[in-house]
């Protein structure tokens, strides 16, 4: 059994990287639309969803 302050850290640690992980995202999201609308360079790696595709 644990004890009351050890269950009270690991949720405030899984708050903070829950927040944090949805700040990263809102930052990452400008970078992520320009590499999409960018044109594929032959020899270059594509990424859809969590497939990559080299041509």
């Amino acid at each position: 059994m644990r004890s009351p302050w050890a269950t009270g850290l690991m949720l405030l640690i899984a708050l903070l990287v829950q927040c944090g992980t949805a700040a990263a995202e809102d930052r990452w999201e400008p970078d992520i639309r320009r590499f999409e609308a960018a044109p594929v360079v032959a020899g270059g790696v594509v990424f859809y969803g969590s497939s990559t595709f080299r041509l």
